[in-house]
């Protein structure tokens, strides 16, 4: 008898668990669906300019410091490749 208790307590357990957890998944997938709806064209456009932008200064900056490299003397040269 004590063992039928102690399986009809894991069943319910086991029963508890699994839609708490599927609530939790259920809950987090609303949370995104409505986060992506509230977007709209300006703020896409926004973050996507910002992002070129980024682009941009990042390859200014490195044909900066491909020209300075470029200009080392050898000896330089050789410091700035055991660094």
């Amino acid at each position: 008898m004590k063992k039928l208790n102690l399986g009809f307590i894991m069943v319910g357990l086991v029963f508890l668990i699994s839609i708490s957890v599927l609530s939790c998944q259920i809950n987090d997938a609303d949370d995104y669906s409505q986060q992506a709806e509230d977007m709209t064209a300006a703020d896409l456009f926004i973050a996507s300019e910002a992002h070129q932008n980024l682009e941009k200064e990042i390859r200014k900056n490195m044909r900066k410091m491909l020209n300075a490299i470029s200009k080392f003397s050898k000896e330089e040269m050789e410091q700035y490749q055991q660094l």
